[in-house]
Parts: C-alpha cells; structure tokens; sequence
C-alpha cells in the first residue's frame, strides 16, 4: 500500500479549492502515471507484452475520507468546563466532523441535569446539525468504545481543532463522497457497500476478494 500524503496536508491547511490543492493533485496524478508505467517496465523486463502488463495487477485508488472547508470551529470540552461539568461526569471525543460524548457511570445528580440541559442548548447552537443515530453510533464503533451519544455539525464547522479543510462527516451531506478507482481482474466485486463506507466518521477495512470487475463513480 502507497500513501501520497501531501493532498491531505493542503486540503486541511489551505482548503479543497486553493491552488496548491489543485497542483498537490496534479503532482499526485503524474506519481500515479510513473507507477503504472513502473509495471509496464517490469513487465517488458521480464519478457512480457508492456500492453498486457497492467491487466496482471489488481490496482486500488481511493480518497481514505473526504473533505470539506471549514469556517468556523466548536469546542464541545470548553462549552463542558463553561456549564460547570467536571470532566470525571463527562466529556467529548472530537473528530471533527462528529464528536462523542461520554457520560460516567458515577456522575452525579447534579451534573447529570447540567449535562442534560447542556445537550438541549448544545443542539440548538449554530453549527451543530443534529444527533447521530443508534445506527450511525453502532456502525462509527461509539458504542462499542463507550460513548453515549455522538453529533455531527453543519458544512462549513468542525469540532476540534481550527484548519482550512476537515474530514469526518456523514455521508448525508451533499458533494462529501470519496474518489474511487479499480484497474486490474478483480477487486471488490460483492463488497461494493464497504467502499463507501469510507465516508463515514469511522473509517474501516476495505474487504478485498478476488473476481468480479467494477466500473462506475462513487
């Protein structure tokens, strides 16, 4: 597996639009094209026909996440700390594009009315687009690493840190899907639903498994 970092980098320094994005993509597409014609090479190297090389090679393309500008950030652990909730009651885990909350099993009376009043004022903030749902939180692994609840905000905010670009939202929104490309004898086949689940705010293994073909966006 090959990783080209360096479109992920500006996307969250400098936005999916900036012209650095755009050239950071370029350069990633002429790496691609020196890796195809690498097996083409190798492939006349060895004896074989440079034509027929690539179709011997089962070659897999794909965004891990998507991406989309940021305007604004939310910190959900200050917003705690500002309502007087101790972190021992409750906190958050941020992913930017979603973010978990963790009630204790010991917290008290007190705080629990503070926290459930707060989650009231939380989803009516500015930004803040909804809860997730049990399903979402199943599938996101939450529920199994603890975490009560989980909420997702609009275009434009994250929760966490402040950059340009920022990944880690639903599938729901408009215009966040992966890029996805297949060249070669048999990738995928059956196991389609698994790709695109690389836009959720959890991001899990590709099942590969050989025959079939693919063609198509998504």
């Amino acid at each position: 597996m090959l990783h080209l970092q360096d479109t992920d980098h500006q996307k969250h320094h400098t936005g999916i639009d900036s012209d650095i994005t755009k050239k950071s993509i370029e350069y990633d597409d002429k790496l691609l094209g020196t890796i195809i014609e690498g097996i083409e090479a190798a492939e006349r190297n060895a004896g074989g026909d440079p034509e027929k090389g690539i179709h011997h090679f089962d070659i897999l393309i794909f965004s891990d996440h998507a991406c989309m500008n940021i305007k604004e950030n939310i910190l959900p652990n200050d917003l705690l700390k500002e309502r007087g909730i101790s972190f021992e009651s409750a906190w958050f885990q941020t992913v930017n594009g979603a973010c978990f909350l963790h009630i204790s099993d010991t917290i008290s009376k007190e705080d629990r009315a503070k926290l459930d009043a707060f989650i009231e004022e939380f989803l009516a903030m500015p930004g803040v687009k909804r809860k997730l749902t049990d399903e979402e939180m199943k599938e996101s692994g939450a529920i199994g690493a603890g975490f009560t609840m989980g909420f997702t905000p609009y275009p434009g905010t994250t929760f966490g840190a402040m950059k340009k670009g920022q990944h880690g939202y639903t599938p729901d929104n408009d215009n966040y899907k992966i890029f996805y490309l297949e060249i070669g004898p048999g990738l995928i086949g059956d196991d389609i639903e698994r790709v695109r689940e690389l836009s959720t705010p959890d991001c899990r293994v590709i099942s590969v498994k050989a025959g079939g073909t693919l063609s198509g966006d998504y």
